[in-house]
């Protein structure tokens, strides 16, 4: 009987836990994006740096 109840609670259990935890970096993610004194990649298109990163198969020259 033990073992019949034990593993459905752990499985539970743990499905909750990654519930939360991903709920918890979602909200924190959205703080972050919201932020606007937030520093760009510098490996954006449009970050700061000297030349930002291009795909090695566009304008070869």
């Amino acid at each position: 009987m033990v073992d019949g109840f034990l593993l459905p609670t752990l499985a539970l259990v743990t499905i909750g836990a990654a519930i939360v935890v991903a709920l918890w970096s979602k909200s924190k993610t959205r703080k972050m994006s919201h932020v606007r004194e937030q520093d760009k990649s510098s490996l954006a298109t449009d970050g700061p740096g000297p030349a930002p990163v291009r795909s090695p198969g566009k304008d070869r020259s």
